[in-house]
């Protein structure tokens, strides 16, 4: 069936896509690669993955190499102003030549957290074009917490023996939240449950809001869409957002090519 997808995509259609995502948003993701070169020298590779919107129209990907590395106390690769700039512009001209206008808001995910320079630089380059509504995300998993869903029985409150149900989203604070993208779903079987894998209590995803004013709940219900929107898989869903999961695994190709600098891909090639 994966076979099947693969060839849908590579004739340029569309294999399903999310219904209910605003269509005027650019969603992004940012991933990196760090390798160690035979001179011994480090090497960063950056992966984009540029999806448009919720119907995955102008999907691109872009590798580009890190000139001026700096790395965060926790050894995390980020960009200087400049690069941010420039990533902040690519999404502006990529989203240009794919849709012929362009975004009312932009959202940016990536793993590792936004470092000021990075804001800076991403955010003034939106702004001149006129793009305000700009949220900047990071989403991380959380391997130590684990929960299991609970029922009440005869007004006494027990444990249902089975994960916590996928979508469930436990606001923290302002700008963060966990969300449960791996639990359990309702069954195509009558009166059923099911649950990916079937084993292991799901741990959920940490959401920071680095920058903007979109509201959690949008932007969780965002990046659960993205977690069925991975066109390489025939899985129900991925743990990670597409926009996360594909920038990373492209970053990873980009360490295996000699010239890849620049060049914009798009995705029926990873296929």
């Amino acid at each position: 069936m994966v076979v099947v997808i693969g060839f849908i995509r590579k004739t340029l259609r569309t294999p399903w896509t999310l219904a209910d995502l605003d269509t005027n948003t650019a969603y992004a993701g940012i991933g990196y690669s760090i390798k160690k070169r035979p001179n011994g020298k480090t090497e960063v590779v950056l992966g984009c993955s540029h999806i448009y919107n919720a119907q995955g129209q102008g999907l691109r990907y872009k590798l580009s190499k890190v000139d001026h590395l700096q790395f965060d106390k926790k050894k995390n690769p980020y960009l200087n102003f400049e690069e941010a700039y420039k990533f902040g512009m690519d999404i502006l001209n990529l989203f240009q030549c794919a849709m012929d206008k362009l975004p009312q808001r932009v959202v940016i995910h990536k793993r590792t957290p936004f470092r000021e320079e990075e804001i800076e630089g991403i955010t003034n380059a939106l702004k001149q074009a006129g793009i305000t509504k700009i949220d900047l995300i990071t989403i991380t998993q959380e391997y130590n917490i684990k929960f299991i869903a609970q029922r009440i029985s005869n007004r006494q409150l027990t444990s249902d023996w089975y994960p916590i149900d996928r979508g469930t989203c436990i606001k923290l604070s302002g700008r963060n939240a966990l969300l449960w993208t791996h639990g359990v779903v309702p069954s195509i079987k009558e009166n059923r449950r099911y649950y990916q894998g079937g084993r292991c209590i799901p741990s959920p995803l940490k959401i920071t809001k680095y920058y903007g004013h979109g509201d959690l709940a949008t932007i969780a219900k965002e990046i659960i869409g993205f977690t069925k929107m991975n066109w390489n898989s025939f899985n129900l869903y991925t743990k990670l957002p597409a926009t996360i999961d594909t920038s990373n695994t492209l970053a990873q190709i980009g360490n295996l090519l000699r010239d890849y600098n620049g060049i914009t891909y798009d995705y029926r090639y990873f296929i």
